[in-house]
């Protein structure tokens, strides 16, 4: 079925996760497939960010399209990983969304560290909680969007597998809206797609820029490069929070 009639049918959205930064926090923490996607970190350009295309209904979570898009790009567990007992769905703990023009030049890293690790979703009451990101669905994110309770554009969310660093965005206050803002903004989600079926596939290949390969020792003496480059940003805003 070619885009036309995608989207005539809409049966589903199409979600786009881009890739934010990959950190190797030793050598063999992401498996030797991870390594084409090294160069990759919060001041790299949108366009030059990889990213992939899935149909996704509505009712699927955004934990579950971050777990995909690593599985596709072949981030996953390397030995360090496997040796400790991690897993790869649970390297997620910031979450935020594509901003045009915002991102264009790329994010700075003070930003992906404050992203929060929960997102609103809003109630039949009109009560708004903060839910774990991962668990929270797309039909909840374009509700939250529609009453502008998000940053971004939510069909477009970053991939940033990362231990806990940083201090996370306030929740906010807790608050209501009225029922009949939430019931149109639910009208307005369900009409952009309408499978009753849970759907989510891959629509794109891996599309990302063409660079140099980064192999062997070079690899190694990278990755620690920039995590030792992130750890000293993080310290240094640390303490400038405390002075």
């Amino acid at each position: 079925m070619d885009r036309q009639n995608r989207e005539e049918a809409r049966d589903t959205i199409t979600v786009r996760p881009t890739l934010y930064w990959l950190l190797f926090r030793a050598p063999d923490y992401w498996a030797e497939s991870a390594r084409k996607y090294q160069w990759v970190d919060p001041d790299t350009p949108l366009a030059d960010r990889p990213y992939l295309e899935y149909e996704a209904s509505l009712d699927v979570t955004l934990g579950e399209v971050l777990v995909a898009a690593c599985q596709k790009w072949g981030i996953v567990e390397g030995a360090y990983m496997t040796k400790v007992g991690a897993k790869l769905v649970d390297e997620f703990f910031r979450f935020g969304f594509v901003r045009v023009p915002e991102d264009t030049d790329g994010v700075g890293q003070q930003i992906g560290y404050k992203w929060p690790n929960t997102l609103p979703v809003v109630r039949n009451d009109g009560g708004v909680e903060q839910v774990p990101a991962m668990d929270v669905t797309f039909r909840e994110l374009l509700v939250s969007s529609q009453l502008e309770l998000t940053t971004g554009e939510v069909t477009q969310p970053y991939v940033y597998p990362v231990l806990p660093q940083g201090v996370p965005a306030p929740l906010g206050d807790v608050f209501h809206l009225t029922v009949e803002a939430v019931s149109l903004a639910r009208a307005n989600v369900d009409r952009l797609a309408n499978s009753t079926d849970h759907v989510l596939r891959c629509v794109s290949p891996a599309l990302v820029k063409d660079v140099p390969k980064v192999e062997g020792k070079a690899a190694n003496l990278y990755g620690q490069y920039a995590f030792l480059k992130a750890l000293v940003s993080w310290w240094r805003s640390r303490r400038k929070r405390q002075n």
